[in-house]
């Protein structure tokens, strides 16, 4: 599984110890070689906004939400903190932008062992 906060993702997974060489060996290959079909990348925009219809009655994220909203004009901290189908997908594709090219590009420029770890 996985969350991301302001600042980084994290994911975690539970496993026994004498499984973690082979199940470290699976995982990193999420990293190394991950799909990011048009498929796969729809599905994850329906989990996101699925996530985010969840969590629209938290208040704690509420109260996050109206933090942000208290920022400064145009500073990042003011943005959306987290997804929907229609910023994920119809603003995207409204703007032309196709979301698998987009995820590979972040990923290329994002995912790199000396900025990740263990």
């Amino acid at each position: 599984n996985a969350w991301t906060g302001m600042d980084r993702t994290m994911f975690h997974f539970s496993i026994s110890h004498e499984k973690l060489r082979d199940a470290l060996d699976r995982f990193s290959g999420f990293f190394t070689c991950p799909l990011f079909t048009e498929e796969f990348t729809d599905r994850e925009m329906n989990a996101i906004n699925s996530e985010n219809n969840k969590n629209l009655q938290d208040d704690p994220r509420r109260e996050f939400q109206l933090l942000r909203s208290t920022a400064k004009a145009g500073h990042p901290f003011q943005r959306f903190g987290s997804g929907n189908y229609k910023t994920l997908h119809d603003m995207t594709l409204e703007a032309s932008v196709n979301n698998r090219d987009y995820l590979l590009r972040f990923y290329h420029e994002n995912y790199s062992a000396n900025i990740m770890r263990l």
